[in-house]
């Protein structure tokens, strides 16, 4: 027969699990520690009830709900303590039930160093009345077992410790407790998992409609730091002959801190991604061991500042993920750093960063195969110039970015001859020489193009008349002197046209440079002429009088007649 004090002892506990069920569902973790510290005061008869929540990225617990009075609030709420304070606290002689009763003089609570509060309660001669130096604390785990948090329950109303049943209800509470702030944690991480997904598709569908790499790798930067909580997030690859990586899209890094990073190259950094060190595709090393393994790495490179301490705490690790192509080449690498959450990242969020990374290979693979084919389109198959596509567009580009432009239009002379007498393969030689010595004669600035056949063209940013002179006849002793013996003899004409002296458009310039190279050619070729309509004009003049000259002496000429034969 059950009494009618334990039956509504049942009551207002089945009451308070129902509030703890009712803010479980809200979904967030502070309403939930507040009810279960509600529900525990209730069921248990005490007056305080505090609640010291786990901190994983300190090793350490703090004291977040205190039910009860106002004096307790303010010695306690905020406050931290670590196991060395605890671990004495939960020894298993004071074990009941899974509860903890600790009596009074069981514990030296100064030289210990536990932060405590100690209520103001009238000693008493009976043996069962609480003394104001006795404890009852009752720890939070997992189903797992791992510690969530401890709770401590202080001041009985009736003023006596609880015996053994009202200990087993205070631990059953706490165990429904702890489940439901397990359940809360989950979900919590369920969300943040969710978010994970959602900036991911994001990032896929971009990746989908064809943006350029930087865009979608500055999205895949985004995406980590907002759905996976890292602080600094880059990527890097390598440019140059020499394999530095450089910062090609970042989150959370200013300026001077991209600046500051030191140069290294990137099969250095691939030391890194050995089989061994790698976790769900990312490489999570302790500072000391990266560093060992980059000797040549400078060791004042930029250290996290957030950082925490203990087993589980993130603690200036490094965390790369390697980009790898679709035939396995290594072609950059993620570094994420400075965790909100103070945390060695777990599986799942690995998981998730290898996924963010992966796309951000696609990324960059399709970005590559893009230029590509923009490079096939664009530049000549047999020299490697670039071609007639976009060449007045380019033209026009350059006039408008240049004070002062030149065009070089080049066409090398009589080059049937050679075709014709060496074939088209010992043609396509010459072809290939003379665009060598373009690129040797020009500046990296310059532009040299094939239009077709053997017409080629440079356009010179920033370059006077005179500076393109220059080129022209660099380039006119270059062919001289290269194809010197040839069994052919190759040479080249160039008209000039600079913008001031030629019209200031790309129509008006390449008409300049091709009357330029005509003259050129009807002065007996192998020879450079700078556009000057004066000059020009007397010319056309000079050389009109000689056609006619030419036509009249035929036209005098006498007719020639058969004669029959005998």
């Amino acid at each position: 027969m059950v009494s009618n004090s334990a039956d509504r002892t049942g009551q207002v506990a089945l009451q308070a699990l129902l509030g703890v069920g009712r803010a479980l569902r809200a979904g967030d973790l502070p309403p939930l520690l507040a009810a279960v510290a509600s529900a525990l005061r209730r069921t248990s008869g005490f007056e305080t009830v505090v609640i010291n929540l786990h901190r994983p990225a300190w090793d350490d617990f703090e004291v977040v709900v205190v039910e009860g009075s106002a004096e307790a609030r303010s010695a306690l709420l905020g406050t931290t303590s670590g196991w060395r304070e605890w671990g004495p606290l939960l020894h298993e002689r004071f074990n009941q039930g899974g509860a903890y009763l600790i009596p009074a003089g069981s514990i030296d609570w100064e030289r210990d160093g536990a932060i405590s509060f100690v209520p103001d309660i009238a000693p008493s001669q009976d043996p069962d009345a609480w003394d104001a130096e006795d404890a009852l604390m009752v720890p939070l785990r997992t189903s797992g077992g791992d510690l969530l948090g401890i709770v401590s329950i202080d001041e009985p109303v009736d003023g006596s410790r609880p015996d053994g049943p009202a200990l087993e209800l205070i631990a059953m509470v706490c165990d429904h407790a702890a489940a439901a702030i397990e359940h809360a944690q989950a979900t919590a991480a369920a969300r943040r998992h969710t978010a994970a997904v959602g900036h991911l598709l994001r990032v896929s569908a971009q990746v989908s409609a064809g943006q350029s790499a930087r865009e979608v790798l500055t999205a895949v930067c985004g995406g980590i730091s907002e759905a996976l909580g890292f602080g600094k997030v880059m990527v890097l690859q390598p440019e140059g002959e020499e394999g530095i990586v450089t910062p090609q899209a970042s989150v959370g890094w200013d300026v001077p801190a991209l600046a500051a990073l030191p140069r290294l190259r990137l099969d250095a950094i691939a030391r890194l991604f050995e089989p061994e060190l790698m976790q769900e595709g990312c490489a999570l090393l302790e500072l000391n061991e990266a560093l060992a393994r980059l000797p040549e790495f400078p060791h004042e490179i930029y250290p996290s500042t957030n950082n925490g301490r203990g087993p589980l705490a993130w603690e200036r690790h490094w965390l790369l993920v390697p980009l790898h192509d679709r035939a396995g080449l290594l072609r950059g690498f993620i570094w994420a750093d400075e965790p909100a959450d103070l945390l060695i990242p777990t599986a799942e969020r690995l998981q998730a960063l290898r996924a963010f990374a992966n796309q951000a290979a696609t990324a960059i693979e399709s970005a590559q195969q893009l230029a590509e084919m923009r490079h096939l389109a664009e530049h000549d198959p047999l020299t490697g110039l670039r071609n007639r596509r976009g060449f007045r567009a380019g033209l026009d580009t350059g006039i408008a970015a240049s004070a002062t432009l030149s065009l070089l239009v080049c066409d090398l002379d009589k080059f049937k001859r050679v075709n014709d007498s060496l074939g088209h393969d010992a043609g396509d030689r010459v072809l290939e020489r003379f665009s060598a010595l373009l690129r040797e004669c020009t500046r990296s600035s310059d532009v040299p193009t094939r239009l077709g056949g053997e017409e080629f063209a440079v356009v010179l940013p920033d370059a006077g008349g005179e500076e393109a002179m220059a080129v022209a006849e660099r380039l006119r002793r270059s062919v001289q002197d290269c194809f010197a013996g040839h069994p052919v003899p190759v040479s080249v004409s160039v008209g000039i046209a600079t913008t001031g002296v030629a019209p200031r458009s790309s129509t008006g310039l390449m008409r300049a440079a091709n009357r330029a190279l005509y003259a050129a050619k009807h002065l007996g070729r192998d020879r450079c002429i700078a556009y000057d309509s004066q000059t020009l004009e007397l010319l056309d003049a000079v050389r009109d009088n000689d056609d006619e000259r030419d036509q009249l002496s035929v036209a005098v000429q006498p007719r020639r007649t058969s004669l029959p034969v005998p």
